[in-house]
């Protein structure tokens, strides 16, 4: 039985991890692999990377291949028929990193995220991300119905705090995120009272790094560690930058971050209270501007 929190991403990147295990345990490379199957070099490592999902039949081949016994074959076969269904953010209008950061995100048990400038997308109210989303780009590059799209996408995220067996989220937010006005005081205003409501939820810890913190790790740039109880999927650092996304799982890496938010929450961030206490002085001067 699959974990219930799986999604096909997660099973993808499951499978790939398996069968590049298996390639390595009979000291084969992906060029002689590719030899023998008469397929690309390139198509191996993608599967193998979780870049391309592998058909039913690819696994079969490469089961064969690698010798394995009918019944791991027969559960990696059923690994790659999971991969290969069709969740709702796959149809999605987003970019392919965004949609496997979303599959990730949906199979999570834990969430720490560490946000400079906006508030994080689990955490948006829709009007403050409608002002955020259509200033991300010029008028011609992002027309309204692709910002309603994406709207779409970041509120049917925000289903997994609030339904059943929702993950943990911490997340630790630089105060200029909730004083930049992205939006007009009113959408500003109600953005804050909307964290301040998150903070209620038993399973959602808020923090803010005061301006009066100065420079801090968490400058270096905004990134969320998805974590999972489901251990056939590794924790993963997502990254996120102009120039695009980057998806981290080795161990030293999830780590590194894991070590960066940790020192963050302890010794630059405020606690929960003096946080709450934070917002709720940033809201009441939203709300004078209204």
């Amino acid at each position: 039985m699959p974990d219930p929190r799986s999604t096909p991403t997660t099973r993808q990147r499951e499978l790939a991890e398996r069968l590049r295990e298996l390639r390595m345990e009979k000291n084969l490379t992906v060029e002689s692999v590719s030899t023998s199957l008469l397929v690309s070099a390139s198509k191996i490592s993608r599967l193998e990377t979780a870049a391309r999902r592998a058909s039913p039949r690819d696994v079969r081949d490469l089961c064969l291949l690698y010798g394995v016994s009918n019944e791991e074959r027969d559960r990696l076969m059923a690994l790659a028929a999971q991969a290969m269904e069709t969740s709702w953010y796959q149809d999605a209008d987003i970019d392919a990193e965004f949609r496997t950061f979303v599959g990730l995100e949906q199979a999570a048990t834990n969430i720490d995220t560490m946000q400079t400038n906006v508030v994080p997308g689990l955490l948006q109210t829709t009007a403050y991300a409608r002002c955020l989303v259509s200033g991300l780009r010029a008028p011609n590059q992002m027309p309204a119905t692709r910002v309603e799209e994406v709207l779409s996408v970041r509120e049917r995220r925000q289903e997994i705090l609030h339904g059943a067996n929702p993950p943990a989220l911490h997340a630790i937010v630089d105060e200029m995120a909730v004083r930049r006005p992205l939006g007009p005081p009113d959408v500003m205003h109600a953005q804050v009272a909307a964290l301040r409501a998150a903070c209620e939820l038993p399973h959602v810890a808020v923090q803010l790094i005061p301006l009066e913190a100065g420079s801090h790790p968490g400058l270096d740039g905004r990134f969320t560690v998805l974590r999972f109880t489901d251990r056939a999927v590794r924790d993963t650092v997502y990254v996120e930058g102009l120039l695009g996304e980057l998806f981290l799982d080795k161990d030293t890496d999830v780590a590194r971050y894991l070590q960066t938010f940790d020192f963050l929450a302890k010794h630059v961030a405020l606690d929960g209270d003096d946080s709450l206490a934070l917002l709720e002085k940033i809201g009441a001067d939203w709300a004078a501007r209204r």
